[in-house]
C-alpha cells in the first residue's frame, strides 16, 4: 500500500459539513416529491383506460349483432365520452 493510509473517522450530527449536506438532500427530496402528484392529477382524466373501463366499452360495442351502423357507433361513442368525462 503506497502513500499515507487513509482513516474513517466518527461523523456527528452536530458538524456543519453533515447538518448541510443532510438539508440539501432534504430540500432536493421535497422538491421532488411534488412531481409524481402532479402527474397523478394530470392524467387522471384517462384512469378509465388503465381500469378496463374503455376496453369493456369497445367490446360490448362490437359484441352487437349485426354489427351496429356509423350512426349507433357515434351515438356510443358519445355516450362514453359523456360518462367518462367527469373522471
Amino acid at each position: 500500500m503506497e502513500g499515507p493510509e487513509k482513516l474513517l473517522f466518527g461523523l456527528k450530527d452536530t458538524d456543519s459539513e453533515f447538518t448541510t449536506t443532510l438539508q440539501e438532500a432534504l430540500r432536493i427530496f421535497e422538491k421532488n416529491v411534488v412531481g409524481p402528484g402532479a402527474y397523478t392529477q394530470e392524467y387522471q382524466a384517462y384512469n378509465y383506460i388503465l381500469d378496463g373501463s374503455a376496453k369493456k366499452a369497445i367490446r360490448s360495442l362490437f359484441l352487437i349483432q349485426p354489427l351496429p351502423t356509423l350512426k349507433v357507433i357515434y351515438f356510443f361513442l358519445f355516450f362514453f365520452l359523456v360518462t367518462f368525462a367527469a373522471y
